[in-house]
């Protein structure tokens, strides 16, 4: 219809929203109209508009308003999508229902240690239970000097913090230690960088009361492994013992498990972060599934 006068197109205006607040108007007006897809799937002719019901693709019928009648096949396969069984259910901590999960993480994640593995059981996002599995290196890798080791555990700690362009930062300071670089040039953006690091509240609030394994305050150990960083840069170094925060004190799978049961998935990827490249353990025999 053309609308040939303002009269005719203020009514118009008026009478749509009235009509498509009207459901069923909407419904029936839907069901005069035949879905049309590329594989054939769409619905079957839809009803008049007297109201006769309409089949659908379960066995049941619809009716002219959508509404559906519930006498269709039930043993519809429930399991998830492509066959994916979904998350379980186990009481949480609180005594309430939680959905369970089971996840490996690692060993190819960023800033993960590379020897291992994570299996833990999640209600929600929380970790309830894990096991601790490492793989047995092949050979052991040449170490790098101290100084690109610290900085390489801060910039794998503060990636998985969210500080990824101070990560990045410390990764090319990291790569010009190993190649030799001048390090007078190399000083003041290593302190630039740990000046912007502990001033930052933003990362204190990120941080708080999360405690590297058997080390204390996640943070203090990070400040730690920046400062001494800082220190062997000197010129000449200064003679000072390695702090007991960053030093490379064994620690059991045991360590680990009650350091993360408890804890957010996102709060154990900063724990094992925290733990270094370099991490040393207790002697266990070593299984890989």
């Amino acid at each position: 219809m053309v609308l040939t006068d303002t009269v005719s197109l203020t009514d118009a205006l008026i009478d749509i929203p009235v009509a498509l607040r009207d459901d069923k108007l909407q419904r029936r007006d839907a069901g005069t109209r035949r879905l049309t897809l590329d594989d054939a799937r769409g619905p079957d002719p839809a009803a008049s508009a007297d109201g006769e019901s309409m089949p659908n693709e379960h066995g049941g019928t619809r009716d002219a308003d959508g509404d559906m009648d519930m006498d269709m096949d039930m043993d519809m396969d429930m399991s998830g999508p492509a066959g994916i069984a979904l998350a379980g259910g186990d009481q949480d901590r609180d005594g309430l229902e939680m959905d369970v999960t089971h996840l490996s993480i690692g060993p190819i994640l960023p800033a993960w240690p590379a020897d291992l593995i994570v299996h833990a059981t999640l209600h929600g996002d929380v970790v309830a239970d894990a096991r601790i599995e490492r793989i047995p290196r092949s050979a052991e890798p040449e170490q790098p000097p101290v100084l690109a080791t610290l900085i390489d555990d801060a910039a794998r700690l503060l990636e998985v913090a969210g500080w990824e362009p101070t990560a990045l930062s410390l990764a090319r300071i990291r790569g010009d230690v190993i190649t030799g670089r001048d390090v007078d040039r190399l000083r003041p953006q290593l302190r630039r960088t740990l000046v912007r690091v502990r001033r930052s509240r933003t990362l204190r609030w990120s941080l708080a009361g999360i405690d590297a394994v058997q080390r204390g305050a996640l943070r203090i150990r990070l400040l730690a492994w920046l400062d001494t960083a800082l220190e062997l840069l000197e010129s000449p170094p200064k003679a000072r013992k390695i702090p007991e925060v960053i030093s490379l004190r064994v620690i059991s799978e045991d360590d680990l498990r009650e350091a993360i049961v408890g804890r957010e998935l996102s709060e154990t990827r900063l724990i094992v972060a925290g733990l270094g490249t370099h991490q040393p353990w207790q002697s266990a025999e070593v299984t890989h599934e």
